[in-house]
Formats: structure tokens, sequence, C-alpha cells
């Protein structure tokens, strides 16, 4: 079922905006269903994170990876907004929108905010070098696995100020350079100090480099840029938005498994904050993959291993669309998906990965945790030592080894799975595949 109106009055426009965030570790299937739902809203707004996140997205025979471009810059009529808080990395969104050359002309539906932070070089390394001194210093499973996209320290110079750069800064030369003379001693003694403490390298930064990176950034950029709290204000007066989480809750800041994290807010309650607007949309669809998959490390008291593990991965192209990594996989945990859900205020539950499930002689599905003493346990522990010695207590689901098709939900193994799944949350589509035509919206 798609959500419906609840809104009764003809200024509340709040219930026609949706949004749509994932109830996992990412890789979810959200580009699918933004994409799909992204022809019944006039507006797609990103409004966290940064090219950390990868959306694929299938249009007939053609795969798109998308890494900050809103999904709606694939449909020509749709207006996209990457808002304050993303954080940009320009070189890598310029290569985006050159790949999009052929597809579609982006200028004009495509807005960027003067008050979203840039990804400078420095960033970047900063993210490597201490990388390299965590795994030198730290077992594999205590690193946090970044995705050397320098995100997190974009993220930290942000809450910092003093070291960050936004994407107006770009324009204003003369302010930026004495912004960056400072940044340029402080970030060069940082980092030569992590490079020797890490045995990695490090090239000295000069202000003259970076600022004509800034320029030549500020020169291809100018054309999108513009003040998007106003244009947001302006369209919700008017038009029907869609919101798009990158990443996905169990990655969030605050209500993720801290440390093995991102560092925005990936939920719903993200929003108001990213956009600029106290809004919380009245339509929010959660996407959870009827299994789990997990980049890096980090707690997961479902995962599998060997043979097991290999053969859903194989089937399932578990492979992480930003890094090429091999992705964790696990058996669906119904306590993480209820505190998901939870914290989004999910009205409706997208399913995927259901194809890959109608492929494995059986399928199970955690309905709860018993800690080291036997002790039920309905939720996950905040502390990382505690969720290690979990054990899960499963269910188990026979699939029938035939294709699914538009009837799969009234197949005997798929209903058992919904209404398991509905004990949390009440499910609104199924997807049997990855392409547009292959969402099957319940009643």
């Amino acid at each position: 079922m798609k959500i419906s109106d609840s809104s009764s009055t003809a200024d509340d426009r709040v219930a026609l905006h949706s949004a749509v965030v994932g109830l996992q570790f990412g890789d979810e299937g959200k580009g699918q269903i933004v994409d799909l739902l992204s022809g019944e809203h006039d507006v797609i707004v990103r409004y966290n994170g940064g090219a950390n996140a990868g959306h694929s997205v299938r249009v007939g025979n053609h795969k798109y990876v998308l890494h900050q471009l809103p999904v709606g810059i694939l449909r020509p009529e749709t207006i996209n907004v990457m808002a304050t808080g993303m954080v940009v990395t320009p070189d890598g969104l310029f290569e985006e929108l050159d790949g999009l050359d052929s597809l579609t002309a982006e200028r004009g539906r495509l807005h960027i905010s003067r008050r979203a932070h840039v990804v400078m070089p420095y960033h970047v390394d900063e993210d490597r070098l201490r990388a390299g001194l965590a795994e030198s210093m730290l077992s594999e499973e205590e690193t946090l696995g970044t995705t050397n996209r320098g995100i997190g320290p974009c993220y930290a110079d942000k809450a910092q100020r003093d070291t960050a750069v936004r994407i107006g800064d770009l324009f204003d030369a003369a302010a930026l350079t004495r912004r960056l003379a400072f940044v340029v001693v402080l970030k060069n003694a940082q980092l030569s100090a992590l490079a020797e403490a890490s045995q990695g390298e490090f090239t000295p930064y000069t202000v003259a480099d970076l600022l004509g990176t800034c320029q030549r950034w500020a020169e291809r950029l100018a054309p999108y840029v513009t003040d998007t709290e106003t244009l947001l204000h302006d369209l919700m007066e008017s038009k029907t938005l869609l919101f798009e989480g990158a990443n996905a809750c169990l990655l969030d800041v605050d209500q993720g498994t801290y440390p093995f994290v991102t560092s925005s807010q990936t939920t719903v309650a993200g929003i108001p904050g990213g956009i600029g607007s106290p809004v919380i949309p009245g339509r929010r669809y959660g996407v959870a993959k009827t299994y789990i998959s997990r980049v890096g490390t980090g707690p997961f008291v479902t995962e599998l291993f060997g043979d097991e593990a290999e053969r859903i991965r194989d089937i399932g192209q578990e492979f992480g669309s930003t890094t090429g990594r091999p992705r964790r996989v696990g058996w669906l945990d119904l306590p993480l998906l209820q505190h998901a859900v939870r914290v989004n205020g999910t009205n409706a539950l997208v399913l995927t990965g259901l194809g890959v499930l109608s492929q494995l002689p059986n399928v199970k599905v955690c309905t709860g945790y018993t800690d080291q003493s036997g002790k039920p346990m309905g939720t996950l522990p905040t502390t990382i030592g505690e969720v290690e010695n979990l054990q899960p207590e499963f269910i188990e689901i026979t699939p029938d080894g035939e294709a699914l098709n538009r009837d799969a939900a009234s197949t005997a193994w798929v209903r058992e799975l919904i209404d398991a799944i509905e004990t949390v949350c009440p499910v609104g589509a199924i997807c049997i595949g990855r392409s547009r035509d292959e969402v099957i919206w319940l009643d």
C-alpha cells in the first residue's frame, strides 16, 4: 500500500511530502524506491551525507551509480536539491554530472546549498592517515572502516568551524584566502604529525594551491549554487517533495551502532536541520532488505560466514557501490528493524531482496536475543561489549524454489515472511527485482 494523504486541511501540505530512509546498514535498495517515487513528486532533496553514499538505479538496461546527486536527476522533469546538511566533494560531483550529459540536461533542475560544506583535499588526507594509524594500533574489529572520502573529517571541521569551508565561501576569494592561511598552518602541522605517527605520506599544502582548486570549483558550481532554504520554503507551498536519505538508520551518528557509524544524521529527524525547515514529511517509507548486509566493521548479531554467506553475497551482488568491498551478510533482524522503525516514525516498509531469498533452501529471521546468562533481550544494547555476547533467536522459513512474479505476495513463504515482519510495521511494498517495474505495492 502507498501511504495515503492524512491531511484534512488545504494548507497542511506536510502530509503530501515523503521521505525514504534505509532502516539497516545501507545498501537496502533505497535508490530504486526513490527513483520510482520521484515520478510522483516534483522535488527530490538530499539532506545529509556526501560521496560516501552510493545509490544504484536501473533505468531500462542501464545502471546508474549516484553518490551525491539526488536520484531525481534521472527524470528530466524533476527539481533536485542538494541541501545544507550535505558535504560536497566537487570533483566527484563533476564526474557524476559529466556521466549524465548524454542522459538529460541538469541545468535549471539542480540546486546546491550555499551552506553545504565542502570536502577539502586535507579532509581526504586526514581520513587516510587516521585509518592508517588505526590499522597499525587497533585490531581489525576495532577500526571504523572508513571509505577514505574525507566525510568524517569534513563533518568534524563543520563543528570545529574555523577550518571549515562552505560552498558559499568559494565565491569570496578575499575571505577564503584569509581562512586558508590559517587552515594551511594548522592542517600541515596536524597532518605532518599524523603522517609520522602512521608512517604514511603527506605533502604539505600551500594557500595558492588550495585557493586555485577552490576557484576552479567555484567556476563550475556557480550555475547551481543558491539559497536552498528559501528555495525549499517556496517549493513546499505548491510542490510535493521527496526527501532522500543517504546511508541508513543504523549508521546514524546518534541512533546507530556507535562508533561504527557515519558522521551525519541519517534518520527522518535529520531532515529539518539538513534542509533548514521544521518539516517532518507525512509519508515516511522505510526500506529494509529481507536479509542484512553491512560494509566494514561493527556489531552484526545475525552475521553469516562461510559458504552460506558467499552464496547470498554472490546471488545478491553484495559489493559496495562506493568502495567495491565485499559486504558482510546475515539474516534479517527484527529487533534492529523495530528500533529503526521507531526512531524514524516509519509509516510503511518497503521490502527488498526477496529475489535473493527465493534462491535459498531456507531462510531465517531473528525475532529476539538472549544475553550471556540466557536472559531474553528485546532490543540491541548500546555498548559493543554487550552486543558481542548476544545470541540470536530465529524462526525458519522455507522458500518454494520458484522464481517470483507479480503475485509474489500471495506465495505462501513470502506471506509467512511478511506476517513476521508486520509484527514490527505494516509492509507497503515488496521488490522482486531492481527495476522500476519490479516494485509491487500491496493493498
